[in-house]
Protein backbone atom coordinates (compact mmCIF):
# COMPACT_ATOMS: atom_id res chain seq x y z
CA UNK A 1 0.00 0.00 0.00
CA UNK A 2 2.66 2.52 0.98
CA UNK A 3 4.83 1.40 -2.71
CA UNK A 4 1.13 2.48 -4.40
CA UNK A 5 1.23 5.40 -2.74
CA UNK A 6 4.80 6.49 -3.27
CA UNK A 7 4.19 5.55 -7.22
CA UNK A 8 1.22 7.86 -7.15
CA UNK A 9 2.79 10.74 -5.53
CA UNK A 10 5.63 10.24 -8.45
CA UNK A 11 3.07 10.66 -11.08
CA UNK A 12 1.15 13.76 -9.91
CA UNK A 13 4.07 16.03 -11.31
CA UNK A 14 3.62 14.80 -14.51
CA UNK A 15 -0.09 14.52 -14.77
CA UNK A 16 -0.39 18.05 -13.53
CA UNK A 17 2.61 18.91 -16.37
CA UNK A 18 0.39 16.60 -18.87
CA UNK A 19 -2.30 19.10 -17.85
CA UNK A 20 -0.96 22.25 -17.73
CA UNK A 21 0.53 21.25 -21.35
CA UNK A 22 -3.14 20.75 -22.81
CA UNK A 23 -4.69 23.95 -21.38
CA UNK A 24 -1.70 25.87 -22.80
CA UNK A 25 -2.52 24.66 -26.30
CA UNK A 26 -6.27 25.81 -26.03
CA UNK A 27 -4.95 28.72 -25.12
CA UNK A 28 -2.38 29.13 -27.54
CA UNK A 29 -4.92 28.05 -30.53
CA UNK A 30 -7.40 30.39 -29.35
CA UNK A 31 -5.41 33.48 -29.04
CA UNK A 32 -5.12 32.67 -32.84
CA UNK A 33 -8.76 31.80 -33.13
CA UNK A 34 -9.66 35.41 -32.17
CA UNK A 35 -7.00 37.08 -34.19
CA UNK A 36 -8.10 35.25 -37.56
CA UNK A 37 -11.48 35.90 -36.12
CA UNK A 38 -12.43 32.70 -37.62
CA UNK A 39 -10.40 29.03 -37.87
CA UNK A 40 -7.23 28.49 -37.19
CA UNK A 41 -5.00 27.69 -40.46
CA UNK A 42 -2.79 24.46 -40.07
CA UNK A 43 -0.19 22.45 -41.35
CA UNK A 44 1.14 19.12 -40.68
CA UNK A 45 2.96 20.00 -37.33
CA UNK A 46 0.24 22.11 -36.09
CA UNK A 47 -2.45 19.84 -36.94
CA UNK A 48 -0.74 16.65 -34.70
CA UNK A 49 0.26 19.20 -31.90
CA UNK A 50 -3.11 20.53 -31.76
CA UNK A 51 -4.83 17.03 -31.54
CA UNK A 52 -2.64 15.06 -29.58
CA UNK A 53 -3.58 13.50 -26.34
CA UNK A 54 -4.26 14.50 -23.58
CA UNK A 55 -6.81 17.19 -24.57
CA UNK A 56 -9.13 19.23 -22.61
CA UNK A 57 -10.92 21.04 -25.04
CA UNK A 58 -12.39 19.79 -28.84
CA UNK A 59 -11.36 20.81 -31.85
CA UNK A 60 -13.26 20.86 -35.02
CA UNK A 61 -10.87 20.12 -38.00
CA UNK A 62 -11.94 20.83 -41.86
CA UNK A 63 -10.15 18.66 -44.08
CA UNK A 64 -10.06 20.93 -47.96
CA UNK A 65 -8.53 21.03 -51.09
CA UNK A 66 -9.32 24.56 -52.12
CA UNK A 67 -6.39 24.92 -54.76
CA UNK A 68 -7.70 25.22 -58.15
CA UNK A 69 -5.30 22.28 -59.16
CA UNK A 70 -7.62 19.45 -57.67
CA UNK A 71 -11.08 20.96 -59.16
CA UNK A 72 -12.71 20.60 -55.93
CA UNK A 73 -16.10 22.28 -56.66
CA UNK A 74 -17.78 21.41 -52.85
CA UNK A 75 -14.55 22.64 -51.04
CA UNK A 76 -14.86 26.01 -52.26
CA UNK A 77 -18.76 25.85 -52.01
CA UNK A 78 -18.28 25.23 -48.25
CA UNK A 79 -15.27 27.15 -47.28
CA UNK A 80 -17.04 30.72 -46.66
CA UNK A 81 -19.81 28.90 -44.85
CA UNK A 82 -17.05 27.32 -42.26
CA UNK A 83 -15.33 30.72 -42.30
CA UNK A 84 -18.32 32.40 -41.32
CA UNK A 85 -19.43 28.90 -38.80
CA UNK A 86 -15.85 29.99 -37.01
CA UNK A 87 -16.40 33.06 -37.29
CA UNK A 88 -19.43 33.67 -35.27
CA UNK A 89 -18.39 30.88 -32.84
CA UNK A 90 -15.37 32.79 -32.02
CA UNK A 91 -17.33 36.73 -31.74
CA UNK A 92 -19.80 34.49 -29.25
CA UNK A 93 -17.27 32.85 -26.69
CA UNK A 94 -13.82 35.34 -26.48
CA UNK A 95 -13.36 33.90 -23.59
CA UNK A 96 -12.90 30.37 -24.60
CA UNK A 97 -15.49 28.85 -22.07
CA UNK A 98 -16.62 26.23 -24.86
CA UNK A 99 -12.96 25.00 -25.06
CA UNK A 100 -13.54 24.91 -28.86
CA UNK A 101 -11.40 25.18 -31.56
CA UNK A 102 -12.14 25.40 -35.12
CA UNK A 103 -9.21 24.62 -37.67
CA UNK A 104 -8.78 24.14 -41.46
CA UNK A 105 -6.06 22.11 -42.50
CA UNK A 106 -5.42 22.11 -46.62
CA UNK A 107 -4.12 20.07 -48.59
CA UNK A 108 -1.66 21.33 -49.99
CA UNK A 109 0.07 22.41 -46.15
CA UNK A 110 -1.28 18.81 -44.66
CA UNK A 111 -0.36 15.80 -47.04
CA UNK A 112 1.27 13.48 -44.69
CA UNK A 113 -1.95 14.08 -42.94
CA UNK A 114 -4.33 13.15 -45.72
CA UNK A 115 -2.13 10.23 -46.30
CA UNK A 116 -2.10 8.88 -42.75
CA UNK A 117 -5.74 9.39 -42.69
CA UNK A 118 -6.00 7.52 -45.75
CA UNK A 119 -8.86 9.77 -47.33
CA UNK A 120 -9.29 9.70 -51.14
CA UNK A 121 -12.10 13.00 -51.32
CA UNK A 122 -12.26 16.12 -49.49
CA UNK A 123 -13.85 18.36 -47.64
CA UNK A 124 -14.36 16.09 -44.30
CA UNK A 125 -14.81 17.39 -41.25
CA UNK A 126 -13.73 15.47 -37.93
CA UNK A 127 -14.80 16.60 -34.70
CA UNK A 128 -12.02 15.74 -31.85
CA UNK A 129 -13.91 15.51 -28.42
CA UNK A 130 -11.39 16.42 -24.90
CA UNK A 131 -9.96 13.02 -23.46
CA UNK A 132 -9.35 14.82 -20.16
CA UNK A 133 -11.47 17.22 -17.62
CA UNK A 134 -15.71 16.67 -17.08
CA UNK A 135 -16.55 16.70 -20.74
CA UNK A 136 -13.76 13.92 -21.81
CA UNK A 137 -15.39 10.90 -23.83
CA UNK A 138 -14.32 7.64 -23.50
CA UNK A 139 -12.61 7.07 -26.48
CA UNK A 140 -10.19 9.37 -28.65
CA UNK A 141 -11.62 8.26 -31.94
CA UNK A 142 -12.69 11.63 -33.65
CA UNK A 143 -16.42 11.52 -35.27
CA UNK A 144 -15.88 12.01 -38.98
CA UNK A 145 -17.96 13.21 -41.22
CA UNK A 146 -17.97 12.92 -45.19
CA UNK A 147 -19.76 15.16 -47.48
CA UNK A 148 -21.50 12.39 -49.39
CA UNK A 149 -25.10 12.82 -48.88
CA UNK A 150 -25.52 13.88 -52.51
CA UNK A 151 -23.13 10.93 -53.90
CA UNK A 152 -26.37 8.44 -52.19
CA UNK A 153 -28.95 10.54 -53.14
CA UNK A 154 -27.71 10.06 -56.54
CA UNK A 155 -27.21 6.38 -56.52
CA UNK A 156 -30.78 5.68 -55.44
CA UNK A 157 -31.82 7.37 -58.96
CA UNK A 158 -29.47 5.96 -61.43
CA UNK A 159 -30.84 2.62 -63.18
CA UNK A 160 -28.98 0.40 -65.59
CA UNK A 161 -29.41 -2.61 -67.75
CA UNK A 162 -32.85 -4.53 -67.49
CA UNK A 163 -33.14 -3.04 -64.82
CA UNK A 164 -34.84 0.09 -66.94
CA UNK A 165 -37.42 -1.83 -68.64
CA UNK A 166 -38.62 -3.75 -65.58
CA UNK A 167 -39.06 -0.74 -63.29
CA UNK A 168 -41.08 0.86 -65.88
CA UNK A 169 -43.14 -2.06 -66.48
CA UNK A 170 -44.20 -2.57 -63.39
CA UNK A 171 -45.05 1.04 -63.30
CA UNK A 172 -46.73 0.52 -66.24
CA UNK A 173 -48.83 -2.00 -65.43
CA UNK A 174 -49.54 -0.52 -61.20
CA UNK A 175 -50.74 2.81 -63.95
CA UNK A 176 -52.91 0.58 -66.12
CA UNK A 177 -54.95 -0.57 -62.52
CA UNK A 178 -54.65 2.29 -61.01
CA UNK A 179 -56.53 4.18 -64.14
CA UNK A 180 -58.76 1.20 -64.93
CA UNK A 181 -59.93 0.89 -60.92
CA UNK A 182 -60.79 4.76 -60.65
CA UNK A 183 -62.52 5.21 -63.88
CA UNK A 184 -63.75 1.52 -65.65
CA UNK A 185 -64.74 -0.25 -62.36
CA UNK A 186 -67.50 2.57 -61.66
CA UNK A 187 -68.69 2.42 -64.85
CA UNK A 188 -69.64 -1.46 -64.88
CA UNK A 189 -73.21 -2.35 -64.55
CA UNK A 190 -73.36 -5.60 -63.25
CA UNK A 191 -72.82 -5.21 -59.17
CA UNK A 192 -71.01 -9.21 -59.49
CA UNK A 193 -68.77 -8.26 -61.80
CA UNK A 194 -68.02 -4.93 -60.48
CA UNK A 195 -67.13 -6.36 -56.76
CA UNK A 196 -64.53 -8.92 -58.84
CA UNK A 197 -63.19 -6.44 -60.17
CA UNK A 198 -62.62 -4.16 -57.34
CA UNK A 199 -60.65 -7.03 -55.79
CA UNK A 200 -58.67 -8.22 -59.15
CA UNK A 201 -57.40 -5.10 -59.39
CA UNK A 202 -56.95 -4.44 -55.82
CA UNK A 203 -54.87 -7.65 -56.13
CA UNK A 204 -52.91 -6.71 -58.58
CA UNK A 205 -51.78 -2.96 -57.28
CA UNK A 206 -50.85 -4.75 -54.15
CA UNK A 207 -49.10 -7.35 -55.72
CA UNK A 208 -47.09 -4.99 -58.47
CA UNK A 209 -46.25 -2.78 -55.65
CA UNK A 210 -45.23 -5.07 -53.46
CA UNK A 211 -42.92 -6.35 -55.83
CA UNK A 212 -41.40 -2.92 -56.92
CA UNK A 213 -40.50 -2.76 -52.98
CA UNK A 214 -38.81 -5.96 -52.80
CA UNK A 215 -36.81 -4.77 -56.11
CA UNK A 216 -35.93 -1.65 -54.49
CA UNK A 217 -34.52 -3.54 -51.32
CA UNK A 218 -32.41 -5.63 -53.55
CA UNK A 219 -30.70 -2.47 -55.03
CA UNK A 220 -30.96 -0.74 -51.46
CA UNK A 221 -30.01 -2.95 -48.75
CA UNK A 222 -30.68 -0.52 -45.54
CA UNK A 223 -34.04 0.33 -46.94
CA UNK A 224 -36.35 -0.74 -44.18
CA UNK A 225 -39.84 -1.36 -45.35
CA UNK A 226 -41.61 -3.75 -47.06
CA UNK A 227 -44.90 -5.57 -48.10
CA UNK A 228 -46.24 -8.98 -48.34
CA UNK A 229 -46.57 -10.83 -50.44
CA UNK A 230 -42.70 -10.03 -51.55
Amino acid sequence: MRLLQLVTAALLPFTALAAKKSSDRFQTNHAKQLSNSGPVKLDDKAYNDLTKTPRDYSVAVLLTALEARFGCKLCNEFQPEWELLGKQWTKGDKKGEGRLIFATLDFGDGKSTFQSLMLQTAPVLLLFPPTTGPNAKPDNIPHRFEFASGYFAGGFQNQFGMETQIVAAMYGILSFATISLALKVPRMTDPRNQQIAVFVWCGVILGMYSFLLSVFRIKNGGYPFWLPPF
